[in-house]
């Protein structure tokens, strides 16, 4: 049976599939990307803001298709008629089917709809960032849909909380940061635990107002198989626990100390909890908890996005920017000379040195390549930066031009590997510990960085050499022979 409507005039459809969407509750995608997003210009000072703007919107664009998708399977289930304990707007849905004011069929298509253009918006990620984009996409697409879908009906199996935790904590922030950085590393997954054990507390608590209608029709979440009483201890634990990440962080220098300002939303998921234990079978008594838990779920996610960004601007705030600002840290890079007699020459650095920096390299333009033995599309590639060398060499820009390798995370070893089996012809030197890399200011491999030592400033960069001859036409632009 279809519930009352309030009397006036009925709004128009593209303002109730607007409303089906429940956008105010797009923070919980909004948080994970910019937190990724964040952690990636800590570590590196940049930041692609397009390839921000297309991570979020495809995130959003799922999140909209999970929201809409179970709303139409709890109808089908007939949970959300079996509801009458919901409390607007945490719990329920959107109750658009319910109230007649949308057919079964344009929630589904709406749904639909949504997953496919976020499929869409992703499919243009993975070709800028790379296939490990296209598995997060797979993962967090079936796991927005079968949530809820039957007859795999995560959410009934008991892993509804874990599969939202990934879905709009792990995955996000770790593919927020891959989009940006081109890698994966283990302080994004440790910085989006917050962010995912509170929006699976954002669920969980949510759980408590659906407890009737869940039960009646064999939705077995974990307040289900517990009980209200018992599910608040389990509740206690996902508003405090998230504090271990941060603390772990700050301990072993993933993250700046800043991060510690993470903690006070503390407050507020205490008070959700005491509300929550005194509270647990009175559904409208207990919405302070579900608003206090939104709360703590979108300030963390905030406070640790602002203190990462605050802390990166501090950390890079000397970084040279293309055409301008000097060499910033790319000036504090620090290699090992070359072994070979023939590299040293090449690069014109002076005898009885063992290290050097980017200055020390005797030619008016330097191109650093950053590359990874074991990258893929590093690999791919190799030919192409070959001939941009031949291109170099055959022009009268050669006698003014360098070029010189680092492997990111690479030994020399691994260097040499990967020089021996790709014929590349300058040198190529290690980055073990990865801190050449943070300095040269781009993660992604490979990436090009065109460098004028002579004014001491970067005037090109860029991921990916899509084309031999058009980057050479930006060296001779460099040299002054554009």
């Amino acid at each position: 049976m279809a519930e009352p409507v309030t009397r006036g005039k009925r709004p128009p459809k593209w303002l109730l599939l607007l409303q089906e969407l429940r956008a105010p509750f797009f923070t919980a995608s909004l948080v994970p990307v910019l937190l990724g997003t964040a952690l990636a210009f800590y570590h590196t000072g940049r930041c692609d803001i397009p390839l921000f703007l297309l991570t979020l919107a495809a995130m959003v664009l799922i999140h909209a298709g999970a929201n809409v998708s179970n709303d139409y399977f709890d109808h089908v289930t007939g949970n959300d008629e079996a509801n009458v304990d919901f409390v607007r707007p945490f719990t329920g849905g959107s109750r658009m089917i319910q109230k007649g004011l949308l057919l079964p069929r344009e929630v589904l298509t709406l749904g639909l709809a949504c997953f496919a253009a976020g499929s869409a918006t992703g499919l243009y990620l993975v070709a800028r960032a790379g296939p490990v984009i296209l598995v997060l996409g797979i993962i967090g697409v079936l796991g927005g849909f079968l949530y809820s879908a039957p007859p795999v009906s995560l959410v009934s199996r008991g892993i509804g909380e874990i599969v939202i935790g990934i879905n709009f904590g792990v995955l996000p922030v770790v593919g927020s940061y891959f989009v940006q950085t081109g890698r994966i590393r283990w302080e994004a997954v440790l910085v989006s635990i917050p962010v995912a054990v509170l929006i699976s507390a954002i669920l969980f608590i949510n759980q408590f107002q659906d407890f009737e209608a869940d039960k009646q029709v064999g939705k077995r979440n974990w307040v289900v198989r517990l009980g209200r009483r018992k599910a608040t201890i389990l509740f206690a634990v996902m508003m405090v626990i998230w504090v271990v990440p941060i603390i772990v962080g700050v301990l072993t220098g993933a993250v700046s100390s800043l991060c510690l300002i993470g903690l006070l939303p503390l407050i507020p998921a205490i008070k959700a909890v005491m509300t929550a234990r005194q509270h647990y079978d009175h559904p409208q008594e207990l919405a302070p908890a579900n608003a206090l838990t939104v709360v703590s779920h979108l300030v963390i996610g905030l406070l640790l996005a602002v203190s990462l960004t605050v802390a990166g601007c501090g950390k890079h705030e000397d970084t040279g920017s293309s055409g301008s600002g000097g060499l910033g840290p790319i000036a504090q890079i620090v290699l090992p000379v070359p072994a070979e007699a023939r590299d040293a020459t090449y690069l014109g650095l002076a005898e009885g040195k063992s290290e050097f920096s980017p200055a020390d390299v005797k030619a008016r333009i330097l191109v650093i390549q950053l590359f990874d033995m074991y990258c893929m599309l590093c690999q791919e590639q190799a030919g192409e930066v070959n001939r941009l060398y031949g291109l170099v060499q055959a022009s009268d820009i050669k006698d003014h031009v360098r070029f010189l390798g680092i492997g990111k995370k690479n030994t020399q070893t691994e260097a040499d590997i990967y020089r021996d089996r790709y014929e590349v012809p300058f040198p190529m030197l290690p980055d073990p510990q990865k801190a050449n890399t943070l300095l040269l200011g781009e993660e992604r491999t490979p990436s090009f960085t065109i460098v004028d030592l002579e004014q001491k400033k970067i005037v090109h960069r860029q991921w990916k050499l899509t084309s031999a001859d058009d980057f050479m036409a930006k060296l001779k632009a460099a040299a002054g022979n554009g």
